[in-house]
């Protein structure tokens, strides 16, 4: 009897066994498949933050933009000042004058890897009155600009 008892005590123990084994198995299979798709979640959050742009690059382009906007602006004003000074330093006491320029620029900036070109067309048509003392005049000045900027936005000007 002792012989009965000791062999059911094994059969007992070998389904105890393979019990247990089943449960350490599943839950391998469990924890794998839990790897798996935390693994497929973290690659599916890791695409979708790198096809948005982040909120810095966005400010950082219209910022750059503006402010390259102001650049060909005030590059535009400079020239038709610099004209008027070429045309009244000069020794041209004629009553009526006429200026046409066509300029092209391309900017390239050392630190920020972006490039500026500007097409400017400058007209002007003066009127003066030269004298020993004084020269008095009217200046109508027409510029019209074509500006592209980095990542090829662009802006037409005419002032």
């Amino acid at each position: 009897m002792h012989a009965l008892a000791a062999e059911q005590r094994k059969a007992e123990e070998a389904v105890g066994l393979t019990t247990e084994k089943r449960k350490v198995e599943e839950s391998v299979s469990l924890a794998q498949e839990k790897h798996q798709t935390e693994e497929v979640i973290r690659l599916e959050e890791e695409k979708r933050q790198n096809e948005q742009p982040k909120q810095k690059e966005v400010i950082s382009r219209y910022s750059n933009s503006a402010l390259s906007e102001l650049s060909a602006t005030i590059n535009s004003a400079l020239l038709a000042q610099e004209q008027l000074n070429k045309q009244l330093m000069s020794d041209n006491a004629s009553s009526v004058w006429a200026n046409r320029l066509d300029s092209s620029l391309s900017l390239r900036f050392r630190r920020i890897p972006r490039i500026q070109t500007e097409k400017l067309i400058l007209n002007q048509i003066g009127v003066q009155k030269v004298d020993d003392n004084y020269r008095v005049g009217l200046l109508l000045s027409h510029s019209k600009a074509n500006n592209t900027f980095a990542e090829n936005i662009s802006s037409k000007k005419i002032v």
